[in-house]
């Protein structure tokens, strides 16, 4: 099976990595159901999947029987796990399954309550290496190219190579040019245009980070991993348990670097990090550059000109039945800031929150799942953000881009009869000052109903989404900016069928959008998947065609990618698009992926805007990359 909820796959992909037991119980049946609508679980499985819970499957030294144990989980996916380790050796992360054919986000984050990353037996602490390099040439020419404005080459490219085991000493190195950046070696550039990486230790009490690292202390209102985004839309998968990961992605600019450590000591857990880092942007640290594009030298002038600092330092307390946490920063942006977090579960109820303040100002988070019946779940969060409390590294639940400045509250519900699956929620934010968007207070309120169920082994899909809100309107004439209220509903249809070695997929979603002047879109595509047996390789190809007014009706799409990515493209215009996905599993020698789109707008004849334009109306990319383990 294979669906997503695009708008919230950063919140969620991040947020649920390494969920423990207690948060997972919580929004167990939402994922559950939101990708097995035709199961109905019964009260013995629900006690069952408790014990799971608390006893976790080794990812490492699992075998299939144990994997087709984990409720929806069936035996093609279990081979697929148990074949991709025994062709490119012991997991390194759990972030691996994400290239495995059948595997999408929901699945994948209902596959993490159930397993740990684990050395088999008689090698604890044994190391594995990981290679990997990404090669993405520009098949076309922009016109920062023609016109000489980069002073790099065409071509993107990341490598890395990583150090990883259970318990020991673990290390990481990543390199990173975009498209157009120079390869230099002077006193302000030495090679590569970014480097990231770390050194690290693991034991079962403690953690220690020297290098790039990202955070997460209770819920996020003051260092959030920087995926809350929408999440509040979905309660129980919102919820974030604090921790530090090691880092050395392409992303320049959210992560810390500096030193973080973890220990624990009986039923207390300490966290402390320090971090100092230069950032894009001007001296005066009035306005930041997030690209991390380095191109042209109008780009590379901001390189570096700015600097965070950030210490900060959490103490927590695990009982029974209640998690408490205090957490403390301080900053080089703003006033020093302080939280108290706590998770509280009671029979079949799970509430979870944070409480921040500078002392002059407040912001908090409150949220609760209660599993009524087999049949009913409900939920809700409440969340309320001043303008000063938060941290510029808050990265809370919330249903706008940025968490200042916002008041709302989401409620939820799944109900479960007979043969469908329903899924509905209503969230209604409020911004009380202005932002960056808006001169004046405004409000939006979204709904959300879903109906799914099996129809002798196809999945159907239904969901239906209305947004309604206050738009900023600039009028030309006057040149000033009036408030009217917009409107944007969807409608989707989404089937799935699976058949031997084949699965198909097919999609259709409309769009109406309306403020003052209605506008219109659909786009619909089939996914064909082809992975025989007993051969290593397996083909994905995506069809796709879009007829869409303009850019406020646009649809998001999930795309394949090679292993590590993602694409979720937002389609606008009138065109096309095709898209073939490639995986070999070499073994010894390695893995290949591969994948080639092109993307054509019949609408227009140039595609693209700045250095980016291309004065033709399509669009051809291409990646490869190789993966090698030993």
């Amino acid at each position: 099976m294979w669906r997503i909820r695009i708008i919230f796959l950063l919140g969620i992909f991040c947020s649920t990595a390494e969920l423990h037991a207690q948060s997972a119980l919580s929004g167990m049946m939402e994922i559950f159901t939101d990708l097995y609508p035709d199961q109905i679980p019964d009260p013995e499985s629900w006690q069952q999947w408790q014990m799971m819970l608390d006893n976790p499957i080794p990812l490492n030294r699992c075998e299939k029987s144990d994997l087709t144990r984990i409720p929806g989980i069936d035996g093609e996916l279990a081979k697929e796990i148990i074949r991709h380790r025994s062709l490119s050796g012991l997991y390194l992360s759990t972030l691996e399954l994400q290239s495995l054919d059948g595997m999408n986000p929901p699945l994948y984050r209902w596959l993490l309550l159930f397993i740990v990353l684990e050395e088999p037996k008689g090698s604890r602490g044994a190391a594995k290496w990981e290679l990997i390099s990404l090669w993405q040439p520009t098949m076309q020419k922009r016109a920062g190219t023609l016109n000489g404005d980069f002073i790099g080459v065409p071509l993107k490219q990341y490598h890395r190579l990583r150090l990883n085991r259970a318990r020991g000493f673990i290390a990481s190195l990543a390199l990173d040019q975009d498209a157009g950046e120079a390869f230099r070696w002077n006193s302000q550039q030495k090679g590569f245009d970014f480097y990231s990486g770390y050194l690290g230790y693991r034991s079962n009490h403690l953690q220690l980070i020297l290098g790039d690292y990202r955070a997460q202390l209770g819920q996020g209102l003051l260092i959030g991993n920087y995926s809350g985004f929408g999440s509040a839309l979905w309660v129980a998968g919102s919820f974030k348990s604090s921790r530090f990961m090691p880092y050395s992605g392409k992303d320049e600019q959210y992560f810390f670097r500096g030193v973080a450590a973890q220990w624990n000591t009986g039923n207390w857990k300490h966290q402390a990090m320090i971090s100092h880092r230069k950032v894009d942007g001007n001296a005066q640290q009035e306005a930041y550059s997030v690209t991390g594009l380095h191109r042209t030298m109008a780009e590379r002038e901001k390189r570096g000109r700015a600097t965070q600092q950030i210490a900060a330092y959490s103490i927590h307390y695990s009982g029974d039945e209640i998690n408490l946490g205090i957490n403390l920063m301080m900053h080089d942006q703003g006033a020093p800031r302080a939280s108290v977090d706590y998770q509280f579960r009671k029979h079949n109820a799970f509430y979870f929150g944070e409480i921040a303040t500078d002392i002059s100002h407040w912001s908090m988070l409150h949220s609760g799942v209660f599993n009524l019946s087999n049949q009913m779940e409900l939920s809700f969060l409440y969340r309320r953000y001043s303008v000063q409390a938060l941290s510029p590294y808050s990265s809370a639940s919330g249903t706008f881009s940025r968490n200042e400045n916002e008041q709302g509250i989401t409620f939820k519900t799944t109900i479960r009869l007979k043969h469908w699956i329903l899924n509905a929620y209503n969230d209604l934010a409020y911004r009380a000052h202005p932002s960056y968007l808006h001169q004046q207070a405004y409000w939006r309120q979204q709904s959300f109903i879903q109906a799914s169920r099996n129809l002798g082994g196809v999945d159907v899909h239904l969901r239906w989404v209305e947004t309604r809100g206050v738009k900023e309107v600039v009028q030309e004439a006057a040149k000033t900016k009036t408030a009217a209220t917009e409107q944007l509903q969807k409608w989707r249809l989404d089937i799935q069928k699976g058949i031997d070695d084949w699965k198909l997929h097919f999609r259709f979603e409309q769009c109406q959008y309306h403020c003052q002047q209605s506008c219109r879109g659909s786009l619909g595509f089939m996914d064909i998947r082809w992975k025989p047996e007993k051969l290593p390789f397996s083909i994905h190809l995506r069809y796709t065609q879009f007829k869409i007014d303009n850019y406020a009706a646009r649809i998001y799409t999930y795309e394949p990618d090679v292993l590590y990515a993602y694409s979720v493209p937002a389609f606008q215009g009138v065109g096309q698009k095709a898209l073939l996905v490639l995986k070999y599993r070499g073994g010894r020698l390695g893995d290949v992926y591969l994948k080639s789109s092109w993307l054509i707008r019949s609408d227009q004849k140039t595609y693209g805007s700045g250095y980016d334009l291309l004065s033709a109306n399509y669009l051809w990319e291409f990646k490869f990359m190789y993966r090698k383990t030993f």
